[in-house]
């Protein structure tokens, strides 16, 4: 099982003359937000909570067999009290499974269950995804607030999952949009306003243009 860091989905489309030449964008909301702690734009209870739920859902998984295997990869990544799950699982059921006891695990308010029923991913895609995520990364450089974003890419679809203002979630998104390799990009935001901590979202789509 690889480790990683992340971060998912409704539908709207961002317009053409904003995400040109870019991978698809799927923008979706999350709860809200107060005051954080240095390095992480969610409030200590949330990060105590997201921590907490992460750890029963790994349970869930240590404890299924055909999730231990070598043929299984269950990313699990947990923000606000949304959860997302990537990688990849042998059968149907086991996907349906999980996402069906995360769904009622205490403090979780959505799961976004992005698994895969298939083979688990080799050492030269897990490879070539790190480095599409360390580019994301580099490119987010002196253009978005980096501790806003985590960033995470699974056969080419780059997730994002921050907590942010929508203009700045909008330029985090077209920025991973057009790093090479990326097909798509999936984030989970919260979005802060003057008025309010955070706003919900609707998810966008837009299809690449070469």
């Amino acid at each position: 099982m690889f480790k990683r860091t992340i971060t998912v989905l409704s539908l709207v489309v961002l317009s053409g003359a904003v995400l040109q030449s870019c991978a698809p964008v799927i923008i979706v909301g999350a709860a809200a937000a107060g005051a954080s702690t240095a390095g992480d734009s969610r409030n200590v209870s949330s990060q105590f909570s997201d921590n907490k739920i992460r750890i029963e859902i790994m349970d869930i998984v240590t404890k299924t067999p055909e999730l231990q295997q070598s043929k299984s990869n269950v990313e699990i990544t947990v923000f606000n009290g949304n959860v997302l799950l990537i990688g990849q699982v042998p059968e149907q059921r086991l996907k349906t499974d999980l996402s069906e006891k995360a769904h009622k695990i205490k403090g979780v308010k959505k799961v976004y269950n992005k698994l895969i029923v298939g083979k688990s991913i080799n050492f030269k895609n897990f490879s070539g995804d790190s480095w599409i995520t360390t580019k994301v990364k580099a490119q987010m450089l002196g253009k978005v607030n980096p501790l806003n974003f985590k960033v995470i890419t699974e056969r080419g679809t780059v997730y994002i999952l921050a907590i942010t203002t929508q203009k700045e979630g909008i330029k985090a998104a077209k920025i991973a949009s057009r790093v090479s390799g990326v097909k798509k990009v999936i984030t989970m935001y919260s979005y802060i306003t003057a008025k309010a901590p955070t706003k919900d979202t609707t998810s966008k789509d837009t299809d690449s243009k070469k």
